[in-house]
């Protein structure tokens, strides 16, 4: 059946799961766009699955997410409309606590800009990137961000970039990054 997993541990069937006692888990902003919410949260150690909730203004909270990975993305959603999320995670039998809700406001049809394609990362060495994108006309500077796969925030790299590619070093060898 979908989503049934072999579990050992205490207490009967039907029986409520225990909270696990846990340090703050939380979920990061990963894109907003005028009806869609993308979150991402790091990974934890022998979690076998996530729930994440939405509460919509007027609402209760609803699951909206149960599964694996570290990346979310909520479609369907009205411009210029507060959302709240929060999560769970499922290890050893039991689940967390949720985390503290996240606050995310989808941006109204006014605001929503035409897209830029996605920047290429090319590697250099192991530990180094150069990241090219697509300059619109007209731009002055480009921001260039990065944030590890695994999750967790985006990092600025530079809010002065004049060109169309930058490189980025420093990187932990065999590991995947966004830009």
């Amino acid at each position: 059946a979908r989503g049934a997993r072999g579990l050992a541990a205490g207490g009967c069937f039907g029986s409520k799961p225990e909270i696990i006692p846990s340090p703050p888990f939380m979920l990061y902003e990963h894109d907003v766009t005028e009806s869609t919410l993308t979150l991402s949260w790091h990974l934890v150690n022998r979690a076998t699955q996530y729930e994440l909730q939405i509460k919509e203004p007027g609402d209760e909270w609803r699951s909206v997410f149960n599964g694996t990975g570290n990346f979310a993305r909520k479609k369907n959603l009205r411009g210029s409309t507060d959302y709240q999320f929060r999560m769970r995670y499922y290890k050893d039998g039991n689940y967390s606590d949720f985390c503290e809700p996240l606050t995310l406001t989808t941006i109204g049809s006014e605001l929503a800009a035409t897209r830029m394609p996605m920047p290429i990362a090319k590697v250099i060495d192991g530990t180094t990137v150069r990241v090219i994108w697509d300059k619109p006309p007209r731009t002055l500077k480009s921001e260039l961000q990065v944030k590890d796969e695994d999750g967790g925030p985006w990092v600025t790299v530079s809010t002065e970039l004049g060109g169309s590619s930058a490189r980025k070093r420093g990187l932990k060898a065999g590991h995947g990054y966004l830009f």
